[in-house]
């Protein structure tokens, strides 16, 4: 939410920004000799980083050695974060601020842990903040608006003179005002001598686009009005300019001027600084300053002006990037349900340069490592989780990395040509949605897990112990995307772990797949017989209707004409799902089949590849399909019975139309096997 992810962005500016103006004051004590359009031109970098969140990323920042934290945000681009942009709903929220010992003091007062997370206790005084700074740009922006509308009414009888210069009876200081056409304002008491040299005062600042800059850094301090170093760089930069204004002048007219152009100085004094956007007034601000400049000022030597110059663009390369950012990732929590897969995924992407993180990552039994969880299933001391991918024609392998409660990927290095695949984000979805609950009623007094990434194996009885499951939860799913061996320890008496090989849990995590209910007859079983035609259009397949009248075809423009899909004796019921994981839905059905010995089976025609699958035991067993909470579920009977055999989630796994277990124990729940067969169009 804006309200508090904005406020964390701002103060970050804002922080960054004051500790530029530091460096830029302490520098300009350095460069008192020299002109003073170095001086304003150092403003220039407190100016971005008062507008700009981000910047590109250098070793040669001076925020490098300052420990400033620094978060990625593109290719060479990222952020300075003295407080978490998601501090707001952190577990262990903490700031780290530029000044000693404050950011641990402040980070000792906030809220920690189930606290934290339980009532969200820093969401309503972020909020607050961020109306009470909404109310204060407001009250800026009025007073701008005011201010100008008052000025403006003093000119409407200005006259104009030559080009852009005006005369005006109700002022009393030359200035600029305007954006994309500015004019000169001069008081009609302004003498024809003093004219000449004022009139070259207003327009320097045209050609350097003064009055551009100081809207701009009227901005800036209206968004940072609560920062005092920001009001004080607002009034020492406006000094600064009308100083170097001055110079500049005196260097193209000659010394002898210096006199004239002090008195005029002294005598259109505004006596204030203006505090806008505009205008750019003549006698504006610290008249004395800029006389005492002007009578110390002498054409500077050359070395001077060189070293200036130096020291000001070296400051700039320092203060305006970022140190190069650790690669550490903004994540938080100790356990496992606290991963966030994608925005792993897309941090890794970003470090790495990478274009789709999402299908770019992988990892395979080859390289994963095994990872070692607490019995509250939360990460031990050191965990890694190695992952590769290709660029440019290489394969690169890094490893992403949790200490603790933090995370970090480590410098990838060019590895060999990798040949399974597992997507590393499937993988972590895996981690984050085991169903700690299931594997603690089978292993209740495990002190740790060990978990084990395998490329093979789907649910069978071939396990002792199997958990199915989804981000949804316990349950079926379109193929299965990962398989985790899991192996419960127990704490012996010389402090090491020794696991019990019966307790071993295969979990297999995958995608739950949406199902789409065409027509269900078995409840009102005559209806199954009238043949009243049924149709459906879906999205994934725009030129093609599917029609149910005892039989179900298709009408999708084929030369033939309209085709039969399937045929049964009657079609109990039918729903389109997509089974095989490649987001085309295909029609799974009950039908009855054959003459004399007739069988229930279940058929799914997969219409994208022109392909079925049956589940049928003829004579052994029948088959039903059924719609339960969202999923399809097959009942398995005895042969012309009622009696239940079997009952389990319809899946397509290795090629086949499988049962997938309800229970977490499989071994109880499989008890015989279908003779699955696939068949062509």
């Amino acid at each position: 939410m804006f309200f508090y992810t904005f406020l964390p962005v701002l103060l970050n500016m804002s922080l960054t920004a004051s500790v530029v103006i530091v460096f830029v004051l302490l520098l300009r004590l350095l460069l008192k000799k020299a002109p003073k359009v170095i001086s304003y031109a150092l403003w220039g970098i407190v100016l971005f980083r008062l507008l700009c969140p981000i910047s590109i990323e250098s070793g040669l920042s001076l925020f490098g050695l300052l420990d400033t934290p620094v978060v990625t945000s593109g290719t060479l681009a990222s952020s300075i974060e003295y407080i978490p942009s998601d501090i707001v709903h952190m577990e262990y929220p903490s700031v780290v601020l530029p000044a000693p010992g404050i950011g641990e003091a402040i980070s000792e007062t906030l809220p920690q842990g189930e606290e934290q997370l339980a009532a969200d206790p820093l969401e309503a005084p972020t909020a607050i903040a961020t109306y009470i700074w909404m109310a204060g740009v407001v009250a800026m922006g009025i007073y701008a608006v005011v201010s100008y509308l008052r000025l403006r009414r003093k000119l409407i009888t200005a006259s104009l003179v030559r080009e852009n210069i005006y005369l005006a009876d109700e002022i009393t200081s030359p200035f600029v005002m305007g954006l994309i056409h500015p004019k000169i304002y001069l008081p009609s008491s302004l003498g024809e001598r003093e004219q000449s040299y004022v009139v070259m005062h207003e327009q320097h600042h045209i050609q350097r686009l003064d009055h551009i800059v100081k809207v701009l850094a009227f901005i800036a301090l209206s968004i940072h009005w609560f920062n005092p170093l920001v009001w004080f760089a607002f009034v020492m930069a406006g000094r600064d300019m009308e100083m170097s204004c001055d110079e500049a002048v005196i260097r193209k007219m000659g010394d002898g001027v210096l006199a004239d152009y002090a008195a005029s100085l002294l005598s259109l004094s505004t006596g204030k600084h203006i505090i806008a956007g505009m205008p750019l007034a003549f006698g504006e601000g610290d008249t004395k300053g800029r006389i005492r400049n002007l009578a110390n000022w002498k054409k500077p030597a050359f070395w001077v002006v060189l070293a200036g110059v130096i020291a000001c663009a070296i400051l700039a390369i320092c203060l305006l990037t970022n140190p190069e950012g650790p690669r550490s990732l903004p994540l938080t929590g100790r356990n496992i349900a606290d991963l966030d897969p994608q925005k792993i995924v897309d941090e890794i992407s970003d470090l790495e340069n990478l274009n789709n993180s999402s299908s770019t990552l992988c990892t395979n039994e080859e390289i994963a490592h095994r990872l070692y969880l607490t019995g509250d299933f939360e990460w031990l001391d050191h965990e890694t989780m190695p992952f590769y991918y290709t660029k440019n024609q290489k394969t690169y392998m890094a490893q992403f990395v949790v200490l603790g409660g933090n995370y970090s990927v480590t410098e990838s290095s060019e590895g060999t040509e990798q040949d399974t695949v597992f997507l590393f984000q499937h993988y972590l979805e895996a981690l984050k949605y085991l169903p700690q609950e299931q594997i603690k009623e089978i292993a209740p007094d495990a002190d740790q897990f060990n978990i084990a990434f395998l490329a093979s194996g789907t649910p069978s009885s071939d396990y002792e112990h199997v958990i199915t499951y989804t981000d949804a939860g316990i349950g079926n799913a379109d193929g299965w995307l990962i398989h985790l061996k899991v192996q419960p320890m127990y704490k012996t008496g010389d402090d090491s772990y020794m696991g019990r090989p019966g307790d071993v849990i295969h979990v297999f995590y995958g995608r739950c797949p949406t199902v789409q209910e065409w027509f269900d007859h078995t409840d009102n079983p005559s209806d199954a017989y009238e043949y009243t035609p049924l149709y459906a259009d879906l999205p994934e397949f725009p030129n093609a209707t599917f029609r149910y009248a005892g039989n179900i075809g298709v009408s999708d423009g084929n030369a033939s004409g309209p085709r039969v899909l399937i045929t049964g004796m009657p079609i109990w019921n039918a729903y389109f799902c997509d089974l095989t994981g490649d987001n085309l839905p295909e029609i799974c059905a009950t039908l009855s089949i054959g003459s004399g010995m007739i069988d229930n089976r279940i058929i799914i025609y997969d219409y994208a590849n022109g392909v079925s699958y049956e589940l049928e035991d003829r004579g052994n067993h029948d088959y039903t399909l059924s719609l339960q909470d969202g999923k399809l579920i097959v009942t398995k009977c005895v042969y012309d019975s009622s009696t239940v055999v079997e009952t389990g989630y319809l899946a397509y796994l290795d090629d086949t139309i499988q049962i997938i277990p309800r229970t977490t124990d499989a071994a109880k729940s499989l008890s015989g096997t279908a003779d699955v067969s696939e068949t062509g169009e």
